[in-house]
């Protein structure tokens, strides 16, 4: 029975691995019915021709990746609270296929009561080499790649991620959203 469970556990490693199967259980608690009904309508209502980015949309080597340092987060939507009153879902947006136009965009759904209201920081991007992740970085330094100084953030910042090929970052300061590149 020992040698059986081993052999199991054994060939689960060797699929998560290899880009295969251990991807099940992040994809049933990153699906987007786990989302408010609200931001769900939101979305469909207001970018028809767009899904949330799954794991699914990556390639292997971008699975690979987002698996090594973001385990328990969901490639397409982060959940937090970035500034004083500003809570709410960042949402990591690809064109659905068959569909024309722009392919990625970043959206924030601020949530305001029971609703939740949209703000496009990233707006539509062309064809991109990598699919764009989100996830949520913390509060502290962070070193601009354009800018000689640290630059001090006191809430947590919208990391918006092309696996191993750049991130840009969004804080909420002084009642606006700023952009910030943060590596190339």
């Amino acid at each position: 029975m020992t040698k059986i469970v081993t052999l199991k556990v054994y060939v689960i490693l060797l699929a998560c691995a290899f880009g295969m199967g251990c991807l099940n259980a992040q994809t049933r608690a990153c699906d987007e019915s786990n989302l408010p009904a609200e931001v769900r309508g939101r979305l469909q209502a207001m970018y028809p021709t767009f899904h949330i980015v799954a794991a699914s949309d990556m390639d292997l080597d971008e699975r690979r990746e987002w698996q090594t340092h973001a385990q328990t987060a969901c490639p397409g939507y982060v959940y937090g609270k970035f500034g004083p009153d500003v809570s709410g879902y960042a949402i990591s947006l690809i064109r659905k296929a068959g569909e024309t136009g722009a392919d990625q965009m970043l959206v924030f759904l601020r949530q305001e009561g029971n609703r939740y209201v949209p703000h496009v920081l990233s707006p539509s991007a062309q064809i991109q080499a990598h699919v764009l992740v989100v996830s949520k970085g913390s509060h502290g330094k962070y070193h601009p790649v354009e800018e000689g100084s640290a630059l001090r953030i006191d809430w947590p910042v919208i990391l918006y991620e092309a696996m191993d090929a750049g991130i840009e970052g969004y804080y909420y300061a002084g009642d606006a959203w700023h952009a910030v590149l943060l590596s190339e």
